[in-house]
């Protein structure tokens, strides 16, 4: 049986790109051939022409590669070198429209594949291009928020019932299956946590940065809220209590109080991700995936979130699994210092053991109702 797995593999970021890897690379492990299917979508819901597709995309990277070239450099490596996937890219039409590539069944993975706010109800990610017979899965797909918009409702109570298995990564989407389709879903952990910090281990050691001296990583995304500038009273805390440095990724915005600080999110990619989580003394970070690397690495974590019952649900539903609800910190919260030297904000490497547990458990049940 091969599989073809729809997914946000393309977007560059460290999150994306290794919950890709992840969940290919453990479909590998239980013999299952599969590809990624290598899907171009529209972030703003229409479908430019070859042309604009083109110099849409020539501008973008450009642009990027110009700002960031060893960000970008890092990423495209990567995808060539550890991603599988299909030979040639789709575009949004080339899959509706009947040019979709041949597998013995199809997989919606994980990421915010559902999240409408970023896919305006893209049909593609509820696989509506696979043949009419072929099995259909998900794995840890999100929809990032207890809701979906009235408008895309009746996109997905036609798709989600021709899905075999529904695998969501947070509570709030099996809240929201059971209440478009009546269809029980089930919450798995994401791919990035289905596979250990050995098997990171084996791609860390391949990054090329060092930095000699301990030090706090802070990983901050302001997609979903701007944690500024309340999230630098936690950094100061924390760099207070433990006297290390900090190196910044993933914000143009380091401290301006702080002139002790290293910034590297321009030169780095997924690798020198993981090894930077792998060797940090501590992790503060708004990002899922910077939370679940940190619980994957056994790091002491705050997870600044806008509100311990943030909407969002994913940092939540996570630690929350892992019985570790002291990292989660509220940005807009006075922080309890004591917790910095808190065991309870250590993963413990037996509650990740149950949660990966059951999770492939659930993948490998699906697979088999398919074959």
């Amino acid at each position: 049986m091969k599989i073809g797995i729809i997914t946000m593999h393309r977007v560059p970021n460290f999150g994306s790109a290794l919950q890709a890897y992840a969940l290919q690379h453990k479909l590998f492990q239980h013999g299952i051939d599969n590809k990624i299917i290598d899907y171009i979508y529209s972030y703003t819901g229409y479908e430019p022409s070859w042309g604009r597709y083109i110099y849409d995309k020539v501008k973008y990277y450009a642009k990027v590669t110009l700002r960031k070239p060893a960000f970008m450099t890092r990423f495209f490596f990567f995808h060539k070198k550890y991603l599988k996937t299909t030979f040639r890219e789709y575009t949004k039409n080339e899959l509706m429209f009947g040019k979709a590539p041949s597998f013995d069944a199809y997989m919606t993975g994980s990421d915010q594949v559902w999240n409408c706010k970023f896919t305006k109800g893209d049909t593609n990610f509820l696989l509506k291009f696979a043949p009419k017979d072929s099995p259909r899965l998900s794995y840890g797909a999100s929809f990032a928020s207890p809701s979906i918009p009235k408008e895309y409702e009746h996109i997905f109570k036609e798709e989600l019932p021709k899905y075999s298995s529904i695998l969501v990564r947070e509570h709030s989407g099996v809240d929201i299956v059971k209440n478009l389709i009546g269809k029980n879903a089930e919450v798995v952990c994401d791919p990035t946590l289905l596979l250990t910090k050995t098997d990171y281990h084996v791609l860390a050691t391949k990054s090329k940065l060092f930095i000699p001296e301990p030090f706090i990583l802070v990983y901050i995304l302001d997609y979903m809220y701007n944690p500024y500038p309340k999230v630098y009273d936690i950094i100061r805390k924390v760099k207070k209590e433990l006297g290390l440095k900090v190196v910044y990724i993933g914000t143009d915005a380091p401290d301006p109080m702080d002139n002790n600080y290293s910034y590297v999110g321009g030169q780095i990619g997924p690798l020198e991700f993981l090894w930077l989580m792998e060797n940090t003394s501590f992790v503060i970070t708004t990002s899922f995936h910077g939370t679940a690397f940190a619980t994957i690495f056994h790091k002491p974590l705050f997870s600044v979130v806008q509100a311990t019952e943030n909407e969002d649900g994913r940092m939540q539903t996570l630690l929350r699994g892992l019985k570790q609800e002291k990292s989660l910190v509220a940005y807009n919260k006075e922080l309890d210092v004591d917790l910095i030297h808190s065991d309870e904000i250590i993963t413990k490497e037996e509650r990740l053991d149950v949660i990966r547990m059951h999770s492939e458990e659930l993948l490998v049940n699906s697979l088999k109702n398919i074959g």
